[in-house]
């Protein structure tokens, strides 16, 4: 084992002071050299007694991360950040776990706070143009534009067009106005009912009177 004298080292201050927290360290060689279940049962025991330590819950989260537990490695992460806001190992690994399980809008999220403790991390830069772009997709697929129906848009410039040459048609002036007729010096209107009749009605007739 590539580890193993480490391994040694850090064992044996690990019992000179069990309730030390020497247990990050040792957890984290034993995870780097594949024995994921031997630092789990280590940080178990380690953070018993330190559960606030920092660098013990870091370990613990990579641990599950290497064990495809992604559940219990966000719950490791998160508690990480209760303890420092800007912890930016933190604030990575839930940009990771949340944009690997689609959970877009949360990824950018950490990876805001993350850029805002760190604005020279190209990585967090590089990956918030991915989140956007897979965001903007995932948009475009659930609302997508409305397509032009070229038909129907023909038929309507028609009708609109028309509506056009209707309103622009001249029209005759309203009742009442210059379209009466004058006949005989009586106003004649469209809505005189006897028409002709009353024109005959209203005339003088001057007749010849007998001798």
């Amino acid at each position: 084992m590539a580890y193993t004298r480490e391994i040694e080292k850090l064992e044996v201050r690990w019992k000179e002071n069990p309730k030390g927290t020497v247990f990050a360290p040792l957890a984290e060689v034993y995870r780097k050299d594949g024995q994921l279940e031997r630092a789990r049962e280590v940080l178990r025991e380690g953070l018993e007694n330190n559960p606030d330590h920092i660098p013990g819950n870091i370990v613990l989260g990579r641990c599950c991360l290497d064990l495809k537990e992604d559940g219990a490695a966000e719950t490791a992460f998160v508690h990480v950040l209760q303890l420092d806001a800007e912890n930016v190992i933190a604030l990575k690994a839930l940009a990771d776990i949340t944009e690997r399980h689609g959970r877009l809008a949360e990824a950018e999220q950490w990876l805001r706070q993350l850029m805002a403790v760190d604005p020279s991390n190209d990585d967090a830069r590089d990956q918030m143009v991915r989140v956007e772009s897979a965001r903007n997709q995932a948009a475009t697929l659930l609302y997508p534009a409305p397509a032009f129906d070229a038909a129907a848009g023909a038929a309507g410039s028609e009708a609109s067009s028309g509506g056009v040459e209707e309103l622009a048609r001249p029209r005759g002036p309203p009742r009442g106005g210059p379209a009466e007729q004058i006949q005989g010096g009586i106003h004649v209107g469209r809505a005189d009912p006897l028409g002709p009749l009353s024109l005959l009605l209203s005339r003088r007739i001057d007749r010849p009177q007998a001798d």
